[in-house]
């Protein structure tokens, strides 16, 4: 990557940095883990998972997502199709079913380091005011 030095110079100071976003990440994750598996399917705990994204699963993702919405929740589908279903991959599609109905169930709730112990209850509260759909 041919990046500029002023580019550089950030992302240097950035990296300083990573150890406490990584560590903050993991904290979010954490709480969205322990308060919400009877609402929705939370991620499997992992060793060294940096939760750059905090990916749930529910029955009914899209009225998840417009009540997430309609509260000021910023939400993110990241998975929307599978790699196969892309025309350039398509000649590589086998039968996978498990892998097929995840990518109208997942989810992504934000997770990143700027979120405040009160921005995660926040979430943590709406996704609960939902009705438990896992």
């Amino acid at each position: 990557y041919r990046m500029t030095d002023i580019a550089a110079a950030i992302g240097r100071v950035q990296l300083r940095k990573l150890d406490g976003y990584n560590a903050a990440r993991r904290a979010n994750a954490r709480r969205y883990s322990e308060a919400l598996p009877d609402c929705v399917k939370v991620p499997a705990e992992r060793r060294g998972h940096v939760f750059h994204q905090y990916t749930i699963q529910s029955d009914a993702r899209d009225a998840l997502r417009e009540h997430l919405t309609a509260r000021g929740i910023g939400i993110g589908i990241y998975y929307p199709a599978l790699l196969y279903e892309a025309r350039p991959l398509a000649e590589f599609a086998a039968p996978t079913p498990r892998a097929a109905a995840l990518p109208a169930r997942v989810l992504s709730l934000p997770v990143h380091p700027g979120l405040s112990e009160e921005d995660v209850g926040t979430v943590i509260d709406a996704v609960r005011d939902f009705a438990p759909t896992a």
